[in-house]
């Protein structure tokens, strides 16, 4: 009963936001309130809260309400029965479903399609799953980035991200192209574990033992970069400035051991 818990728990009703236009409310002659359901890993954030403001906005513009369920951890597998309760307490109540990245898997996904509801996606390709997906702008994001550290007058500029993700493989490979257009390297890549700051910490170690590093760092996340910086920063290299594409510029102690970076 704890996924049916959240869906009932947590029915809020928003009037603000910055982003929208993820669900398109259409005239119903037996309802005049829809129900849009929420799957989502966090609630707050740059990214989370604007992009759930922006679906409470657009919804309750058309007199609609939300529902946001917080997902549950990874380790925590969101099972047929868990879905079953959930739908037989709730489910009436629900006319359409938004996934906001990663928030649902696959089975997930399929299982609530299974049951009549419409299904939009962000920021997630889902293989097997027949639904519109809204992107943000990976291409124009990473190029402005790399305009920017250029124009500080950076030419070795590496990249740090879990390129298993969807957007942050299209983010990799935006990266390389804007990188090779101008004739620089762009596989100078240090692998995240995941999208976390646990993931950016894991970079900055590598980042830290390699010889011939960046001068500036382009971070596929913002957790990503927060952990980067906290690294290289407790490494007590200078604090590199942040944005969504961590700025940081750096140098290393001739005495510090090192190995080959990436080319």
């Amino acid at each position: 009963m704890r996924v049916a818990a959240k869906y009932l728990h947590l029915r809020y009703r928003y009037h603000s936001g910055q982003l929208g236009h993820l669900a398109d409310l259409e005239e119903d002659p037996l309802s005049a309130t829809k129900t849009i359901l929420a799957l989502t890993r966090h609630t707050g954030g740059v990214y989370y809260g604007e992009l759930l403001s922006g679906v409470t906005r657009t919804v309750t513009h058309r007199d609609g309400r939300v529902v946001i369920a917080q997902t549950l951890p990874a380790d925590r597998v969101l099972t047929q029965l868990d879905l079953e309760l959930a739908m037989s307490v709730a489910g009436d109540q629900v006319d359409a479903v938004v996934g906001v990245s990663l928030g649902a898997d696959r089975e997930f996904l399929e299982n609530l399609i299974a049951f009549g509801k419409p299904v939009v996606l962000t920021s997630q390709f889902t293989p097997g799953i027949d639904a519109p997906v809204a992107l943000p702008d990976n291409q124009g994001g990473i190029r402005a980035g790399v305009e920017h550290l250029l124009a500080h007058g950076h030419t070795r500029i590496g990249f740090v991200g879990d390129i298993g993700g969807a957007c942050y493989g299209e983010r990799h490979v935006a990266f390389q192209e804007a990188m090779r257009e101008r004739g620089l390297p762009g596989d100078v890549f240090f692998a995240a574990t995941d999208w976390s700051e646990r993931g950016g910490d894991r970079a900055a170690e590598a980042i830290l033992a390699c010889g011939d590093r960046p001068t500036a760092v382009i971070a596929a996340s913002g957790h990503n970069a927060i952990g980067l910086i906290r690294t290289l920063t407790a490494a007590e290299w200078p604090s590199p400035r942040t944005s969504r594409y961590s700025d940081s510029t750096t140098s290393r102690p001739a005495s510090t051991p090192h190995r080959a970076c990436p080319a």
